[in-house]
């Protein structure tokens, strides 16, 4: 793992060794650590676009499929003086140092 790189727990329930946690859509790098936990690797690539991705894991048959989505999402972390948010235009205007 690149010290950029985020490993990514993720808690559910029915893992088994073979579950791979998908980005996207695509298999990242899963290290099984017990039928409720699995922690994955994301690259700083996949965290360098401001958005939501969606993360879902998958767990080979008999049993198995892929799970329901969960989102995550990816800001950018500003310093601010000021923070001021527009409700009507759904709007966050922030005075930056």
């Amino acid at each position: 793992m690149g010290s950029s790189d985020v490993a990514m727990v993720v808690t559910g329930s029915g893992f088994v060794p073979q579950s791979v946690v998908n980005w996207n859509g695509t298999a990242r790098p899963t290290v099984y650590n017990s039928p409720t936990q699995l922690t994955a690797t994301i690259p700083a690539s996949d965290l360098v676009a401001l958005g939501n991705s969606a993360v879902t894991v998958f767990t080979p048959t008999p049993g198995g499929g892929k799970s329901g989505s969960a989102t995550f999402s990816t800001f950018l972390s500003l310093a601010s003086n000021d923070l001021i948010y527009d409700p009507t235009r759904k709007l966050l205007w922030a005075s930056v140092p």
